[in-house]
C-alpha cells in the first residue's frame, strides 16, 4: 500500500468494525467521562497536544 496514490477510499488500519467519526467522538466522550458538549480547545491544538503525548 505504501506509495499507492490511486487508492481513494477509506483504509482499515486494524479493526474489523467500522465506525463513523460521530460514533468515535461519542465513544471518546463516554469513556473519558467528559461533560463538555463543545470543546473549548481548537481542534488543531488538541490534535497537536495528543500527538505530542504519544511521542
Amino acid at each position: 500500500m505504501h506509495g499507492d496514490t490511486t487508492h481513494t477510499g477509506p483504509i482499515n488500519i486494524g479493526s474489523p468494525v467500522e465506525h463513523t467519526v460521530l460514533e468515535l467522538a461519542q465513544l471518546i466522550k463516554k469513556v473519558s467521562g467528559s461533560p463538555v458538549e463543545h470543546p473549548e480547545t481548537p481542534v488543531e491544538d488538541g490534535l497537536k497536544r495528543t500527538v505530542t503525548s504519544f511521542r
